[in-house]
Protein backbone atom coordinates (compact mmCIF):
# COMPACT_ATOMS: atom_id res chain seq x y z
CA UNK A 1 0.00 0.00 0.00
CA UNK A 2 1.25 3.44 -0.82
CA UNK A 3 2.11 5.75 2.05
CA UNK A 4 2.29 8.84 -0.14
CA UNK A 5 -0.74 11.08 -0.13
CA UNK A 6 -1.48 13.50 -2.93
CA UNK A 7 -4.18 16.11 -3.30
CA UNK A 8 -5.34 17.29 -6.71
CA UNK A 9 -7.60 20.30 -7.00
CA UNK A 10 -10.10 21.22 -9.68
CA UNK A 11 -12.55 24.12 -9.80
CA UNK A 12 -15.70 24.37 -11.85
CA UNK A 13 -18.53 26.92 -11.49
CA UNK A 14 -17.87 27.73 -7.85
CA UNK A 15 -17.32 24.12 -6.77
CA UNK A 16 -13.84 23.09 -5.72
CA UNK A 17 -13.06 19.37 -5.89
CA UNK A 18 -10.17 17.89 -3.96
CA UNK A 19 -9.17 14.42 -5.17
CA UNK A 20 -7.26 12.60 -2.47
CA UNK A 21 -4.90 9.72 -3.15
CA UNK A 22 -3.45 7.60 -0.36
CA UNK A 23 -4.58 6.74 3.16
CA UNK A 24 -6.69 9.25 5.07
CA UNK A 25 -5.23 9.03 8.56
CA UNK A 26 -4.33 11.35 11.40
CA UNK A 27 -0.96 13.09 11.22
CA UNK A 28 0.90 15.22 8.68
CA UNK A 29 -1.22 14.01 5.73
CA UNK A 30 -4.35 15.06 7.55
CA UNK A 31 -2.88 18.48 8.29
CA UNK A 32 -2.16 18.97 4.57
CA UNK A 33 -5.75 18.13 3.68
CA UNK A 34 -7.07 20.46 6.38
CA UNK A 35 -4.90 23.27 5.00
CA UNK A 36 -6.19 22.72 1.46
CA UNK A 37 -9.80 22.76 2.64
CA UNK A 38 -9.14 25.95 4.64
CA UNK A 39 -7.65 27.67 1.56
CA UNK A 40 -10.55 26.50 -0.63
CA UNK A 41 -13.01 27.96 1.89
CA UNK A 42 -11.12 31.25 2.00
CA UNK A 43 -11.31 31.53 -1.79
CA UNK A 44 -15.10 31.66 -1.56
CA UNK A 45 -16.17 28.37 -3.11
CA UNK A 46 -19.92 27.74 -3.02
CA UNK A 47 -19.39 24.00 -2.62
CA UNK A 48 -16.50 21.71 -1.80
CA UNK A 49 -16.27 18.04 -2.82
CA UNK A 50 -13.70 15.65 -1.38
CA UNK A 51 -13.22 12.76 -3.81
CA UNK A 52 -12.25 9.58 -1.93
CA UNK A 53 -12.03 7.20 -4.90
CA UNK A 54 -8.25 6.74 -4.55
CA UNK A 55 -8.28 6.53 -0.73
CA UNK A 56 -7.74 2.87 0.25
CA UNK A 57 -7.82 3.34 4.04
CA UNK A 58 -9.34 5.65 6.64
CA UNK A 59 -8.95 5.58 10.42
CA UNK A 60 -10.75 7.37 13.22
CA UNK A 61 -8.44 10.34 12.79
CA UNK A 62 -9.35 10.54 9.10
CA UNK A 63 -13.06 10.44 9.89
CA UNK A 64 -12.53 13.18 12.47
CA UNK A 65 -10.63 15.19 9.88
CA UNK A 66 -13.58 15.00 7.47
CA UNK A 67 -15.87 16.25 10.24
CA UNK A 68 -13.53 19.16 11.04
CA UNK A 69 -13.40 20.05 7.34
CA UNK A 70 -17.19 19.89 7.15
CA UNK A 71 -17.56 22.15 10.17
CA UNK A 72 -15.02 24.63 8.78
CA UNK A 73 -16.93 24.82 5.48
CA UNK A 74 -20.33 25.16 7.19
CA UNK A 75 -19.12 28.14 9.23
CA UNK A 76 -18.52 29.91 5.91
CA UNK A 77 -21.82 28.81 4.37
CA UNK A 78 -20.13 26.28 2.07
CA UNK A 79 -21.58 22.82 1.53
CA UNK A 80 -18.96 20.11 1.86
CA UNK A 81 -19.59 16.56 0.78
CA UNK A 82 -17.55 13.49 -0.01
CA UNK A 83 -17.86 11.43 -3.16
CA UNK A 84 -16.79 8.04 -4.49
CA UNK A 85 -16.03 6.40 -1.14
CA UNK A 86 -15.51 2.69 -1.73
CA UNK A 87 -14.31 -0.47 -0.06
CA UNK A 88 -13.02 -0.11 3.49
CA UNK A 89 -13.46 3.66 3.45
CA UNK A 90 -17.13 3.34 2.55
CA UNK A 91 -17.60 0.65 5.22
CA UNK A 92 -15.96 2.76 7.93
CA UNK A 93 -18.09 5.80 7.06
CA UNK A 94 -21.23 3.64 7.02
CA UNK A 95 -20.38 2.05 10.39
CA UNK A 96 -19.87 5.49 11.89
CA UNK A 97 -23.30 6.54 10.52
CA UNK A 98 -21.64 9.35 8.53
CA UNK A 99 -21.72 8.01 4.98
CA UNK A 100 -25.13 9.48 4.13
CA UNK A 101 -24.60 12.90 5.73
CA UNK A 102 -21.13 13.28 4.21
CA UNK A 103 -22.31 12.24 0.75
CA UNK A 104 -25.36 14.51 0.74
CA UNK A 105 -24.02 17.40 2.80
CA UNK A 106 -27.14 17.23 4.97
CA UNK A 107 -27.30 17.05 8.74
CA UNK A 108 -27.28 13.52 10.18
CA UNK A 109 -30.63 12.35 11.49
CA UNK A 110 -30.92 11.04 15.05
CA UNK A 111 -30.05 7.36 15.17
CA UNK A 112 -32.47 4.66 16.23
CA UNK A 113 -31.25 2.15 18.79
CA UNK A 114 -29.42 -0.64 17.05
CA UNK A 115 -28.06 1.45 14.21
CA UNK A 116 -24.39 2.13 13.69
CA UNK A 117 -23.07 4.63 16.18
CA UNK A 118 -24.88 3.11 19.20
CA UNK A 119 -23.73 0.46 21.64
CA UNK A 120 -25.89 -2.64 21.72
CA UNK A 121 -25.78 -5.03 24.68
CA UNK A 122 -24.55 -8.48 23.73
CA UNK A 123 -25.13 -11.73 25.61
CA UNK A 124 -21.94 -13.75 25.57
CA UNK A 125 -21.73 -17.30 26.83
CA UNK A 126 -18.79 -19.65 27.19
Amino acid sequence: MTRTATIRERQSRGTISLRLKGPLVAGPRGERILGRVRRACERGASALVIDLQAVPLIDGGGIGLLLVCRQMARRRGIQLRVSKARGLVRAMLRLSALLGPLQTGREPRPLDRGESGHDIPLLLSA
